[in-house]
């Protein structure tokens, strides 16, 4: 029942390729009754995230001390 944590800080560049595999991953798990964190994503990522809506459907981990957070 434990979650999966994604562990993004290697990433340090990411085009729709990337976020499409993002977003198959976490309807994955979800699918198969799990919980997806994607945790560590770069300034890119969640900037593509933002402008196409899907900052609301990815499960990113805020960062700390960020306004989300």
């Amino acid at each position: 029942d434990a979650a999966v944590r994604l562990d993004l800080s290697g990433i340090t560049r990411v085009d729709s390729a990337g976020i499409a595999l993002l977003i198959e991953l976490t309807r994955s798990v979800r699918r198969n009754g799990g919980e997806i964190r994607l945790e560590h994503a770069s300034a890119q990522l969640m900037a593509i995230a933002e402008v196409s809506g899907l900052d609301k459907v990815l499960p990113f981990v805020p960062e700390a001390g960020s306004p989300e957070s």
